[in-house]
């Protein structure tokens, strides 16, 4: 299953075993490696704090970000990435 949002793609495929998260910012976004980590870090810490309510068990996710995710505030990011997360389960 693909879900869209605004500055993500999230696959998410149903397994067995414990589940996996990727998260992929590729140099489409941007060619300077600390921008392609902040925006990684942005979404652990999304994940980190969303995934003390729910539970990602059995299900594997890829995260894959927009191009027109750099620049954007974390407020944004944090609310676009939960919505879609609300739409999994």
């Amino acid at each position: 299953m693909r879900i869209r949002g605004e500055f993500f793609d999230v696959n998410v495929n149903i397994t067995t075993n414990r589940g996996n998260i990727d998260i992929v910012v590729s140099v489409k976004i941007s060619k300077k490696a600390v921008v392609r980590n902040r925006i990684r870090r942005q979404v652990r810490e999304i994940l980190r704090s969303y995934s003390k309510t729910k539970s990602f068990g059995g299900l594997n996710l890829k995260i894959i970000a927009q191009p027109r995710i750099v620049g954007i505030r974390f407020s944004d990011i944090n609310n676009d990435l939960v919505s879609i997360l609300s739409k999994i389960r």
